[in-house]
């Protein structure tokens, strides 16, 4: 056993100073998105939801929803996933017959589509050789379910990481109004 990490107070204090940090920036960028807007691309929207938890395949993450419907064949959620050691990605959780999928738009700007036969399994899903960039409509009919990838690096200080995160939403969100609003 590692017990001088168990003891490392230094290092365990720094890990939950940064969960804290990401967990205010998801916290700030979710309060910063209009409602109305999430309710223009989506009639259904619930609003937004922040989660965390401990456990993603052994690491910590954290949760930021918008919009959650996540009904298969009519929904859309927008998913912030921050998983630690992992990365910083962002999902579009879309019914596989909604009638305003945005999918070429979110195509042209560097999303993938999964291929992963379970929503869930994150892992998988933001692996590349789980992705399609270009999926045609053969590829698209085979799957059981659409949702969008994108990973998000993030550098810089806190308030940079936050303005990078808030960007890529509200840029998102753009996108989907052309398509959706």
């Amino acid at each position: 056993m590692d017990l001088d990490l168990w003891l490392d107070r230094e290092l365990l204090e720094r890990q939950n100073r940064l969960r804290q940090e990401f967990w205010e920036i998801l916290g700030e960028v979710g309060n910063a998105i209009a409602p109305t807007k999430l309710l223009t691309i989506h009639p259904n929207s619930q609003g937004i939801k922040l989660t965390r938890g401990n456990e993603l395949n052994g690491f910590p993450y954290q949760v930021l929803d918008l919009v959650r419907d996540f009904d298969e064949q009519s929904g859309l959620n927008i998913r912030l996933l921050n998983w630690f050691g992992n990365g910083f990605f962002l999902f579009v959780l879309i019914g596989k017959n909604h009638p305003k999928a945005p999918g070429e738009i979110l195509q042209k700007h560097g999303w993938a589509i999964s291929t992963v036969p379970d929503r869930w399994k994150y892992a998988a899903i933001v692996d590349p050789s789980g992705q399609l960039k270009a999926p045609n409509d053969l590829q698209l009919k085979e799957l059981t379910y659409i949702q969008w990838v994108k990973p998000l690096p993030l550098a810089g200080s806190r308030e940079a990481v936050r303005l990078q995160i808030e960007t890529e939403v509200n840029n998102l969100i753009d996108l989907m109004l052309q398509k959706m609003g």
